[in-house]
């Protein structure tokens, strides 16, 4: 009597955190839809009920889910935000293997405060439409000039 008994899953979860909109550092704007898979802390989940007790704890089948919508995608949302700041606009779409592991190092750090591991992330980077237009021209000329070259060997 007087105590209550909480099971936090330790196995690996799969988020999928909404769309978000992030800003280069000189203002090329691109969309991410991030997917992650984490797991808690074994050890820890005495301390996950104690600091989530706020998000609603109480149904089993509803804690992950609520710590995930409260915290975790808040701070998957700040990351890339944050993040793609450092990059300017072409260096997102060259460097983007630089950019994901960046994020994904500094998630990795957060997720260690909060309780969780961070075992997998996708970003699913979308270059505005205007860009990605650019980018298809541009493999279309070499693809063209390739073609005409090797026509010219052929003559």
């Amino acid at each position: 009597m007087g105590t209550e008994l909480y099971q936090v899953p330790m196995f690996e979860q799969k988020a999928d955190p909404p769309e978000v909109v992030i800003t280069a550092k000189d203002a090329g704007v691109f969309s991410v839809d991030p997917s992650l898979t984490y797991q808690a802390v074994r050890g820890k989940g005495a301390d996950i009920i104690f600091n989530y007790k706020h998000v609603g704890i109480n149904d089993e089948n509803t804690i992950m889910d609520n710590i995930e919508s409260s915290v975790l995608n808040a701070i998957v949302t700040n990351a890339y935000r944050e993040e793609a700041r450092n990059f300017p606009t072409d260096s997102l779409m060259n460097n983007l293997n630089a950019f994901e592991t960046a994020v994904e190092n500094r998630l990795k750090k957060e997720f260690e405060t909060k309780f969780f591991t961070l075992t997998a992330l996708t970003s699913g980077l979308k270059p505005p439409k205007s860009m990605a237009e650019a980018i298809e021209r541009r493999n279309n000329a070499k693809q063209q000039a390739e073609q005409v070259k090797n026509e010219l060997e052929v003559a």
